[in-house]
């Protein structure tokens, strides 16, 4: 039983020692590593997004959200992306876009509405910010907010207008649950 144990213990690092550490993720038609003969690296046009190719030798980019993806090349989507197919007759077979695997509009720290997760993260990662902090997702759904009063009514004058709408508004708040 001990010589079982310590098999089991030092197998991993002999299929290591052996090159076989990637033996389950890499393609049947991947030959050995020969970086000289990668092609030449496209700029990413976000560099945080790049990868190396299934045979895990070559650089490549990932594709941002709105990239095409799929097809003989293989072009993959960046994370937090996935591959959606395209239904064209224009579109070759096996290729899409790529779209953020989480749908749905998003309110950022900054009081922005982003179309997505995916947008927001772009945008912080782009982004500087002038204020402290970062960049971050405060809820789902678009940011909502109450009206502003810029200027206030001319002096000596009320605004019963204003006034019925700030009622209003106020009503409306405290009978809204957030």
């Amino acid at each position: 039983m001990p010589r079982l144990l310590l098999l089991l213990l030092l197998l991993p690092s002999l299929a290591w020692g052996l090159g076989l550490r990637d033996a389950g993720r890499r393609h049947p038609e991947c030959s050995p590593c020969q970086p000289d003969r990668c092609p030449a690296p496209t700029p990413c046009p976000a560099p945080w997004i790049s990868a190396r190719d299934e045979c895990g030798c070559c650089a490549r980019c990932l594709g941002a959200e709105g990239a095409g993806c799929g097809g003989r090349v293989g072009a993959r989507c960046g994370p937090g992306l996935v591959c959606a197919s395209r239904a064209s007759e224009t579109a070759p077979e096996g290729t899409g876009l790529c779209v953020c695997a989480q749908r749905g509009a998003v309110c950022g720290s900054d009081g922005r509405s982003y179309s997505s997760i995916c947008a927001l993260r772009l945008r912080a990662r782009l982004g500087t910010r002038a204020h402290h902090g970062h960049l971050h997702k405060v809820r789902d759904g678009p940011c909502e907010f109450a009206p502003v009063v810029l200027m206030p009514p001319p002096p000596g004058r009320r605004s019963s207008t204003l006034q019925r709408a700030l009622r209003g508004w106020r009503s409306c708040l405290e009978t809204t649950s957030i």
